[in-house]
């Protein structure tokens, strides 16, 4: 009986804590767009990352092109300047340095967002 009780428990116990966690992570991914965010954050800087550069350089000097523009905000090339706007605010506030972020990840937003928003 004892053991019967335990299954059950078990049972309901995985069964709302499962629940829990994918209502909780589909509400995140839904609300923030945090994977796709995380996703294009991680992949640009596997990408750009080199050692022989340093990461106090300032890195907005003009030299990015649009196709790096628009992948270090996840767009599309037929972007519109919200949509830019939106992309950018959503990154920075994962990214900024006054929030424990990165300078060099801010620098590269700031970049990207003046390199699309200039044409």
């Amino acid at each position: 009986m004892s053991f019967i009780f335990f299954l059950f428990l078990t049972f309901i116990v995985i069964i709302f804590v499962l629940s829990s966690v994918v209502v909780f992570f589909l509400f995140l991914v839904k609300k923030n767009n945090i994977s796709f965010m995380m996703n294009s954050i991680l992949s640009k800087f596997l990408n750009e990352f080199d050692g022989s550069k340093s990461y106090t350089k300032n890195y907005t000097d003009g030299h990015m092109s649009k196709d790096e523009a628009l992948k270090i905000l996840g767009l599309k090339p037929e972007a519109s300047k919200n949509e830019i706007n939106k992309a950018y605010q959503n990154l920075i506030k994962l990214v900024h340095p006054d929030k424990g972020g990165s300078e060099y990840f801010a620098q590269k937003l700031n970049a990207a967002r003046d390199r699309l928003l200039k044409n």
